[in-house]
């Protein structure tokens, strides 16, 4: 998405422990662990910009993680099935001795999902890495999405559009 919106960049893969610090709020979570991440990378700060995220799937102020197993996946999208539930990303953007927390909030609602359409996404495709247990730009997406409200970007797991105009800021300076 980055390399589509015109920006040259280098992935470099955040070892963080990903478990959520107990008394957050699901949005206080997300920037928790967009930080956590950004700390690893304060030396490459003081010579590039650099960017942190972490996104979560949130169904009745429970947050879902990423799951385990085929059947913690199962029980992942029943829950969202016929149902509406946010996706919440958190970006930290850092560079030299400045830093931008942004956060982007989006409700997705699923159609019903049958249990043979949940298996069928289980098998098929990977839900393992992913919070909540999809990816909406995968057939889950395509067959159980009935609305989106905020930012599809968000959902795929990085609000482009503020991170771009974020970063605008820091051309300027």
């Amino acid at each position: 998405m980055l390399h589509d919106a015109g920006l040259s960049f280098k992935v470099m893969p955040a070892d963080v422990d990903e478990s959520i610090s107990e008394g957050l709020s699901p949005i206080q979570a997300a920037i928790d662990l967009a930080e956590r991440k950004s700390l690893q990378f304060h030396r490459e700060a003081e010579t590039s910009i650099i960017i942190t995220a972490d996104t979560l799937v949130v169904v009745d102020d429970h947050i879902l993680g990423k799951p385990g197993s085929d059947h913690e996946a199962w029980k992942m999208l029943h829950l969202l099935s016929g149902r509406s539930h946010e996706v919440i990303t958190a970006v930290q953007i850092r560079y030299q001795s400045s830093t931008d927390m942004l956060t982007s909030v989006s409700r997705v609602t699923f159609h019903p999902l049958s249990n043979e359409t949940i298996e069928y996404y289980v098998q098929h495709f990977c839900p393992f890495d992913k919070a909540g247990a999809y990816a909406i730009q995968e057939w889950i997406g395509l067959v159980g999405v009935a609305s989106i409200k905020g930012s599809y970007y968000n959902v795929v797991g990085l609000p482009v559009d503020l991170v771009v105009k974020a970063l605008a800021r820091y051309k300027q300076s």
